[in-house]
């Protein structure tokens, strides 16, 4: 894990010190307070000018620009004269500081800058938070965690940074919203939107915790949504360096949470928002917090995101800090905002918030990629499961596959279907050429012609006509008997039906050859054959008055 660069804590308290010797004795000399001899105390040694300057001029009027060099700094230094910050509008104001909208007159960008307000100035564990917050968030290099453009002292005297302005609205509004049912904001944030977002914050807080960074202040009201789907982690002014040595911490201080919920951050021994806070911090065990509170926290936030609702029901904070510091949370109900909550996510949310921190996710990246596992529809790492439900999850993860397949193969037998009908059809088609061909043979015709009428013609001869209709059927039916067997399929009966009834027009011709030669067994066998190729319903209609007729 890389080391997190950060100034030894000596050098902060240093510069605090220096800072309120100086605003108690503003008359005194520069080296006196050591700030010239310190390349890190550069701004310190701005400040100071700027408050004698100020002291000294009190009539002087204060330009609402923001400027971290005087307009005579800036002559000496043949620079332009034009401020480089100006104030728009506050946004918001805390215990600690307030938030200004400010306008970068060089860039010519809106940026937000986080000032420490003056009753805060005069303690030195405020302004070495304040530093360390501009510090910490300023290293932490990464797209969703709040970027600090700059750090210093503004010509007032006062501690600043500024940030990247983020336009949107805090997580807990979305919440807010989708717990009263705003229809737009059930529209754009879906259960699997919310948890994409969290799973961002996850991502977010595994490269903080890389490097040995802890925020301890984890809550949907200091993550930022943007206008055009950023997600920002705010406010790191309670993060901690691991293996920086112990907090500087007032035992009898207590300061009011910078929210409007109206709960309250405990500073002295416990740290952090009750309602979110790990049961090591509501213990007040300092030594004991590492990033897994924070992952209790993440697991806090996700079940807000799920339910609607904290995991505590009790209202002070001191009774919340109770249930918290003992375990005692909310049981996960079976239905949400979002509607009936799975299994899954209930155990990926229990598994958070364990009171051991040895039982809980071991790192944000194992947390976000169970969330991941049970968007996807994969077992999660926490859940245990039966054959049918590891079949079912088989299934749907594969859905889309599966139906592929599904689809390919209908198409596929489809095609052999309809090609195997085409192909049946060719044949049907052939043979009924081949017994159309038949009936047209000169040979055929001129010998059925001969039985049509009545003439005196010699037996030898009625013998001949007779033996050539006979030998012509039958060596067309035995030419077409393969193809007649090759046609017995569902698709072709229509086929099949029209060539049955060209086969039993030529036995009946013959059946009335064998009738006029008296032959008793052609006449049967022909009869016989006609009623086998014909169902009875057109047997009757079409031919049983011909064959009764002979």
């Amino acid at each position: 894990m890389e080391n997190f660069s950060f100034p030894e804590k000596s050098q902060n308290v240093e510069i605090v010190n220096n800072v309120t010797e100086f605003i108690e004795n503003p008359s005194g000399k520069t080296e006196e307070i050591g700030l010239e001899n310190s390349p890190e105390n550069a701004s310190l040694s701005i400040f100071k000018t700027h408050v004698i300057e100020g002291q000294n001029n009190p009539d002087k009027e204060t330009d609402k620009s923001i400027s971290l060099f005087s307009e005579k700094d800036w002559q000496e230094k043949n620079r332009d004269p034009i401020p480089k910050y100006r104030i728009v509008k506050e946004i918001g104001r805390g215990g600690m500081g307030k938030v200004d909208l400010w306008k970068d007159n060089y860039l010519q960008r809106l940026i937000a800058s986080k000032t420490l307000l003056p009753s805060r100035a005069n303690s030195k564990e405020s302004v070495q938070r304040f530093w360390e917050e501009g510090q910490i968030a300023g290293q932490l290099e990464h797209p969703n965690i709040i970027s600090i453009h700059d750090i210093g002292m503004n010509q007032d005297g006062q501690f600043f940074f500024t940030m990247k302005y983020v336009e949107g609205k805090p997580l807990q509004k979305i919440i807010d919203d989708l717990k009263k049912g705003v229809g737009s904001v059930q529209e754009e944030y879906s259960l699997q939107r919310m948890l994409q977002i969290f799973q961002t914050i996850c991502y977010a807080m595994e490269y903080a915790h890389s490097k040995k960074v802890i925020h301890r202040d984890l809550k949907p009201e200091n993550i930022m949504i943007g206008n055009f789907g950023e997600v920002i982690v705010m406010d790191w002014g309670l993060a901690k360096v691991l293996g920086q040595g112990q907090e500087v911490l007032s035992q009898d201080s207590i300061s009011t949470l910078r929210t409007e919920g109206g709960l309250k951050t405990i500073a002295g021994q416990i740290v952090g928002t009750p309602s979110y806070m790990s049961p090591e911090q509501a213990r007040g065990k300092i030594e004991s917090i590492d990033h897994r509170s924070d992952i209790y926290s993440l697991g806090a936030i996700l079940y807000e995101i799920v339910l609607g609702r904290k995991s505590t029901n009790k209202k002070t904070a001191l009774e919340i800090v109770s249930d918290v510091g003992q375990g005692k949370i909310r049981r996960i109900p079976k239905k949400g905002i979002f509607g009936e909550i799975p299994k899954e996510l209930r155990c990926i949310i229990e598994k958070a918030m364990q009171f051991s921190p040895e039982k809980r996710y071991q790192s944000s990246r194992e947390f976000a990629q169970d969330i991941q596992r049970f968007l996807e529809f994969r077992p999660v790492s926490c859940c245990r499961y039966n054959i049918i439900e590891k079949c079912q999850k088989f299934l749907y993860r594969w859905r889309k596959e599966i139906a592929l397949v599904g689809v390919t193969s209908f198409i596929l037998i489809s095609g052999f279907i309809s090609w195997s009908y085409y192909e049946k059809t060719q044949h049907a088609h052939f043979y009924l050429n081949r017994a159309q061909e038949i009936l047209q043979s000169p040979e055929f015709l001129e010998s059925i012609a001969f039985f049509e009428k009545e003439n005196n013609a010699t037996q030898e001869m009625k013998e001949a006509y007779y033996n050539t209709i006979k030998n012509t059927i039958f060596k067309s039916t035995q030419e077409c008997r393969s193809g007649y067997d090759n046609m017995k399929c569902n698709v072709c009966q229509i086929t099949l039906l029209e060539f049955e009834r060209k086969q039993a027009q030529i036995w009946l011709q013959y059946y009335k050859a064998a009738y006029k030669m008296r032959d008793p067994i052609g006449t049967e066998a022909a009869k016989q054959i006609i009623r086998a190729l014909l169902p009875s319903y057109i047997f009757k209609e079409e031919y049983e008055q011909k064959l009764q007729q002979k």
